[in-house]
């Protein structure tokens, strides 16, 4: 972000350093960014297979979930719907949680500095939730967002560490997507660009390789009609 002329808060007015802030303002753009970060896959959490469980069980002999003994490995393709949601809610819950803060950070440091009209960006970085796939994070942050979060315009997501596998392409990579939210602002002309620029850079100098995804290629994904499948165990 120092790249593309990012700041700290307390560089712009130092009197903030003691209240709740968004991580990075862009000033010459009229933009400020929290960045969230999954650090650890949320399956790894414990009493996550007790909840993943209770909703097996809860839903077993209904239509569409037999009743199984044993280890069970769930797909939530193949199960009714409001239990393959209760599923995914088992793992979206850092996501939810990031969506929250982020847009109360956002919102008090708009008032601290007196940019009511700036926009609000919400950089969401996986580098730990190997499971979780760009698919499922990114329809997670639509139904976290909902109707509410209005100071969150617009989103980043990009993987750190965790290559994503995809197709036509020999090797998993970095993966990196921005995105605007139902019913926001997109991000200001051109800056998109110089963050994806920005980010590449740094990448390349790691030796990572980069899948980029414009807005028009993955709004299936967004509006949650094109999500992978995941699994869990119960």
């Amino acid at each position: 972000m120092r790249y593309i002329g990012g700041k700290r808060p307390v560089e712009i007015n130092p009197d903030v350093s003691n209240t709740l802030n968004a991580d990075i303002i862009l000033p010459d753009d009229g933009v400020i960014l929290e960045v969230k970060t999954l650090m650890s896959d949320p399956s790894h959490q414990s009493g996550h297979i007790e909840k993943v469980s209770a909703i097996y069980h809860k839903w077993a002999g209904l239509p569409g979930v037999p009743i199984a003994f044993g280890e069970v490995t769930i797909d939530t393709s193949g199960v009714p719907e409001k239990m393959a949601f209760e599923l995914l809610r088992t793992l979206s819950g850092p996501i939810r949680a990031g969506v929250t803060k982020s847009n109360k950070q956002i919102r008090e440091l708009k008032k601290s500095l007196g940019m009511p009209k700036a926009h609000g960006v919400l950089v969401m970085c996986n580098a730990g939730a190997t499971t979780l796939t760009p698919h499922f994070v990114m329809h997670a942050l639509h139904h976290a967002l909902g109707k509410r979060h209005s100071s969150i315009n617009s989103l980043i997501y990009l993987t750190y560490g965790v290559p994503v596998k995809m197709p036509r392409l020999p090797e998993p990579v970095e993966f990196f997507a921005t995105l605007t939210r139902e019913g926001g602002e997109p991000l200001p002309p051109g800056l998109g660009r110089r963050i994806q620029d920005a980010w590449m850079r740094h990448q390349s100098r790691n030796g990572g390789l980069v899948k980029v995804y414009q807005e028009q290629d993955i709004e299936m994904i967004y509006e949650g009609k094109n999500v992978k499948p995941a699994a869990g165990r119960a």
